[in-house]
């Protein structure tokens, strides 16, 4: 597929985005309303995208959930004027709490922020006089089902649960493509020229390698036994490895309410004497390289706190979930003794698993 021209009419690469296209919709149950689109950029393409495809009257509020919250606005005070709401560290709450502005021309919601490990695991309730809610699920797409007509615009890079880093899928409201888009948007940025195509996504070279993996990754889920079944597995894996640092008498801290958790990241802290030791942290990480569990430290380049990070896309087998597991009780016991640890024997036969068909 490689070889093959994206210009042929009913061709291997123009049957591969439309297979793709489908089982996205099938998976998300995606209503028909709505254009499903893929684009080059990543997730940072779309930070100047959504300003430029929807901001008509030139002002947006953003949700400030944390850094990748405030990376998208900061890109989007180049276009418009950005209003930031909260911030929001530890929870998220009901929309109707959020001030925003009624006329803004959208309202922005990074979904799982990788950095903090804050999640919205649950769909909101969008006020009938909030502007259209534009959410970032690059790190969580995928990982449970999601009530897609309660966004205007659904965006998501790859590299996490949809495949190989390179193409970013975006599930836009047709009656938003009304909107004009801005005089300085270009048109590979334009979701209108891919929605409106002869061919849809065919009205530049797409990225064909990505997509034909992108097909392959919607069918190992469905597999798997779509959204339900993988959310569940999802939940289990995460809940595990909170329970370890719950139970770890305060050796291991995370901040976040419980029903924000991230359950594509754990991020967590090591702490002595009631403060964060980061040469214990520097230690977790190469004690946990040599034995083959790798970069467990958070973001360097964006983390503001120091901190561990346990990623656990869908990809990660549960094997993998098991020996951190064990990583995190062991090196807890070997460093810290306290009459509060209740740590238990993480096994094999902890993790739920749903059948994979062969």
């Amino acid at each position: 597929i490689m070889e093959m021209s994206h210009r042929d009419p009913g061709g291997p690469v123009q049957t591969c985005i439309s297979n793709a296209t489908r089982k996205m919709k099938e998976l998300l149950k995606i209503p028909d309303n709505y254009h499903v689109l893929w684009m080059h950029g990543g997730g940072h393409g779309q930070f100047a995208a959504v300003p430029l495809n929807f901001a008509v009257n030139g002002k947006a509020d953003y949700c400030d959930t944390g850094m990748w919250a405030r990376r998208g606005g900061d890109e989007a005070k180049k276009f418009v004027d950005v209003n930031y709401l909260g911030p929001f560290d530890h929870s998220i709450p009901p929309m109707s709490q959020w001030g925003y502005r009624k006329d803004a021309d959208y309202l922005y919601l990074c979904l799982n922020e990788t950095v903090s490990g804050i999640e919205l695991l649950d769909d909101l309730e969008v006020p009938k006089d909030a502007p259209p809610l534009v959410v970032d699920a690059t790190s969580t797409l995928l990982s449970r089902p999601i009530d897609v007509t309660k966004y205007g615009c659904i965006f998501a890079a790859s590299g996490k649960n949809l495949g190989p880093a390179g193409v970013t899928c975006v599930i836009v409201r047709a009656d938003l493509l009304e909107r004009p888009a801005h005089d300085l948007c270009p048109s590979i940025l334009d979701y209108r020229c891919l929605a409106f195509s002869a061919m849809p996504n065919i009205y530049n070279t797409p990225p064909v390698f990505q997509l034909y993996m992108v097909d392959k990754i919607l069918d190992w889920h469905q597999e798997l036994g779509g959204m339900e079944a993988v959310a569940l597995r999802a939940k289990d894996r995460a809940d595990k490895l909170y329970d370890i640092i719950d139970k770890s008498g305060g050796f291991y801290v995370n901040t976040i309410r419980k029903e924000f958790r991230s359950r594509m990241h754990v991020c967590f802290q090591i702490h002595t004497d009631g403060s964060c030791n980061d040469d214990l942290q520097r230690k977790f990480s190469k004690d946990a390289e040599k034995v083959g569990i790798l970069q467990l430290f958070n973001n360097p380049s964006f983390s503001p706190v120091s901190g561990l990070r346990i990623s656990l896309y869908n990809g990660l087998e549960d094997d993998a979930v098991k020996a951190v597991g064990i990583f995190l009780q062991d090196f807890a016991q070997k460093h810290f003794s306290n009459d509060k640890s209740d740590l238990q024997t993480f096994t094999a036969h902890s993790l739920h698993t749903p059948a994979i068909v062969a």
